[in-house]
């Protein structure tokens, strides 16, 4: 049993499937064993952009695997927040109990780091992610459908979508549109499929492919002082084969002196053969695709363990890096989940990543105080919340809450906003004037109460 039947619905259903290609009905829903033949029909034309072999690149390009692994592994560390948004537009917790324990288990078996990674494995090697949200048992779960280019779109021509169709080989499984968050990297050229990210890549690594393909096969099949052995006097075919096979048995792939110095016999003369203008050209690929591939994924080198000259302040690249290559990701999933579960259950919810886990987004202590020390000091943050921006537990003193008028304009006399109506007299026109300079250079009072 796959896991996805775990939260099925009984196969031994009776309700009737509507055949009109029209207006596709799912009655039988929760990926109920359905007719394979009658969904083809409600599913042909709908021309996906990705294939199994565009999804298998991250199994078969190691640089690829190491982008894509980056970005999805650095997308998973964002955890997800749900609001519901009331009638006056504010941001309220949600009421409904199923949903606040289902942000935070999904399923019974994955955590949303793993949902997360998945989807963002799925945009960028098939062009969409499908994450499905159904009721099992009292709770909803989530899960991702493994090889999205398994999914079909169900077109309808007045509702667009009629529901979709999970093909995992055997009997197809069906969702409604409200069963299934489809989300996508959309293209201009088809609006049921996105395009996947690694698409461009395609004549990139096939060439890299082939040059891998030919190394192999060069360091397989020859000899490493591969060249040519001559003679001065006729030799007959059996010499010729004989001559060669102790020559292959002692330079060749398992030969022992492989590495070593070819001793010929009298009158006999080695030539080496060099590399051609072609072994040349597919050796230099390589270090080109290393290239596109790291731009097409908005990636720098450093971030996948490699070396990097251009900057000499990495953390702030890895935050340029999140944000160019990883977060408009999350933008996406959250856009789409939020519209998803607003159509899904009539109210207006939010769904949105909160990145304090996120290391990229990351600063040095030392920052974090200078800042927290400026932003105190200039009267912009209390003391408890500058505290907060380093990790600090808040004081339970007096005036910790409190926003202190900054030293330049106060004088040396400690002042904060919420005691200014108390402390100072109002002139005649209702408003505080300052003690001490107004410039923030400091220097003598030049304003008086």
């Amino acid at each position: 049993m796959g896991i996805f039947d775990f939260f099925k619905k009984d196969k031994t259903s009776t309700n009737k499937e509507q055949k009109n290609s029209s207006d596709v009905m799912f009655l039988n829903t929760k990926a109920t064993k359905a007719n394979k033949e009658v969904f083809k029909s409600y599913t042909g034309g709908s021309g996906k952009l990705a294939s199994s072999g565009q999804e298998n690149s991250l199994h078969t390009s190691e640089l690829v695997f190491s982008c894509v692994d980056y970005i999805a592994k650095a997308s998973s560390q964002a955890v997800p927040e749900l609001f519901q948004v009331d009638n006056k537009g504010n941001r309220v917790p949600v009421k409904d109990k199923k949903l606040r324990e289902w942000i935070t288990t999904p399923n019974p078996f994955l955590t949303w780091g793993n949902l997360i990674e998945m989807a963002i494995q799925g945009l960028l090697l098939s062009g969409v992610a499908p994450l499905t949200l159904e009721l099992n048992k009292g709770k909803y779960e989530t899960w991702f459908l493994t090889s999205p280019s398994n999914v079909s779109v169900v077109p309808d021509a007045s509702k667009f979508i009629a529901g979709y169709l999970y093909d995992t080989g055997s009997n197809p499984i069906k969702y409604k549109v409200d069963e299934l968050c489809w989300i996508i990297n959309p293209t201009l050229n088809n609006p049921f499929y996105g395009l996947p990210t690694v698409a461009s890549l395609l004549d990139t690594l096939s060439l890299d492919a082939e040059a891998i393909e030919d190394l192999q096969s060069f360091y397989s099949g020859s000899n490493i002082i591969s060249g040519l052995l001559k003679a001065e006097y006729p030799l007959s075919p059996e010499q010729m084969e004989d001559l060669r096979t102790q020559f292959n048995s002692l330079y060749g792939k398992k030969g022992t002196e492989r590495r070593g110095t070819a001793i010929l016999p009298a009158k006999m003369d080695y030539k080496a053969i060099q590399a051609t203008p072609r072994d040349a050209m597919l050796l230099d690929s390589l270090n080109i695709s290393e290239k596109r591939v790291l731009r097409v994924f908005k990636l720098n080198s450093l971030v996948l363990g490699g070396e990097s000259t251009s900057t000499s302040h990495p953390q702030e690249l890895m935050k340029v890096v999140f944000n160019t290559a990883v977060r408009p990701y999350l933008y996406k999933i959250a856009d789409f989940m939020s519209l998803f579960l607003t159509e899904k259950f009539g109210k207006q919810y939010v769904f949105e990543f909160n990145l304090n886990r996120v290391t990229e987004l990351d600063t040095p202590l030392d920052v974090k105080s200078d800042s927290a020390k400026t932003l105190f000091a200039t009267g912009i943050t209390t003391l408890n919340e500058s505290r907060e921006l380093i990790g600090l537990d808040p004081l339970d003193i007096a005036n910790a809450d409190k926003n202190l008028i900054p030293a330049f304009l106060a004088g040396t006399n400690a002042q904060f906003f919420q005691e200014i109506g108390a402390n100072n007299t109002e002139n005649t026109n209702n408003t505080v004037k300052p003690v001490g300079s107004t410039s923030p250079d400091g220097g003598k009072p030049d304003l008086t109460i």
